[in-house]
């Protein structure tokens, strides 16, 4: 965002300088009132773009200082800017998966709990007495079992865990599926954008800088007017504006796929 508001002012200078020159060439008769609102037009237009990139910058400060509560200034510096390298979404996706996992042990634990309660309850005692008449102590077992009154309660109960347990897993399957459909959309959209970088640097870049050293010479020449001279150095710097917002959609897509922000 930085480094297109720095270009951005360069052409709003340029179209401001335009501007004026046109208007004044036109109360002198030595321009048409087309090129008079032509240059107008365009450096309303670049104005315009420019207090936009100002106000969407000063509403992500903002932000950033809701984010971190803190009553300081943020002060970003200029730098350049540059496509980040490839990242391992494989954290995220283990973590998701690790989550799954959880989850569905949760039902299985569950659904051996409630059959469980289908299960006769058997105690077993031992016990050792006397009696008046005998001898001999009296050693013994008693043994009992006890048996669930509210089988078709259980078994009901046994029946809702099992369908909870296949509703997660049809959910777990459409998850995961979805995260697969999400990163493989993500990486042909990291492909286009890769495509947009590489062009850049192998002919965008310097196709850029010639047409600002050919338009400079032109016109100090007087081989192209004023007008020609500022939609040369316009062309030159959309290149580069478009390569700016070409790596800040790819880094973009890169933190997307880093986060499983699906």
């Amino acid at each position: 965002m930085l480094n297109q508001e720095n270009l951005y002012h360069y052409l709003d200078s340029l179209y401001q300088i335009f501007s004026k020159a046109s208007d004044r060439k036109f109360e002198l008769g030595e321009t048409n009132y087309l090129e008079k609102i032509t240059a107008q037009a365009k450096f309303r237009k670049i104005s315009t773009m420019l207090s936009q990139i100002e106000n969407d910058k000063k509403a992500q400060y903002e932000l950033l200082q809701s984010l971190v509560q803190s009553e300081e200034k943020f002060v970003i510096k200029k730098s350049s800017i540059e496509p980040i390298s490839s990242l391992n979404i494989e954290t995220n996706k283990v973590l998701y998966n690790a989550y799954f996992e959880k989850v569905t042990n949760a039902l299985k634990t569950n659904i051996s709990l409630q059959k469980q309660f289908w299960l006769p309850d058997i105690n077993v005692d031992y016990f050792q007495g006397r009696n008046k008449g005998l001898s001999q102590s009296i050693n013994g077992f008693q043994i009992g079992i006890g048996l669930p009154l509210f089988f078709s309660g259980n078994k009901a109960k046994t029946k809702v865990a099992q369908l909870e347990m296949q509703s997660w897993e049809q959910q777990k399957q459409n998850e995961e599926q979805k995260i697969d459909k999400y990163i493989e959309q993500k990486k042909n959209e990291l492909a286009v954008h890769q495509e947009a970088i590489n062009y850049y640097n192998q002919y965008g870049q310097k196709l850029s800088k010639e047409i600002i050293k050919v338009g400079n010479t032109s016109f100090k020449q007087g081989e192209i007017d004023f007008f020609q001279y500022i939609q040369s150095l316009e062309n030159a710097t959309t290149i580069q504006v478009e390569y700016l917002d070409n790596v800040f959609q790819f880094n973009k897509t890169q933190l997307d796929i880093q986060y499983l922000n699906y």
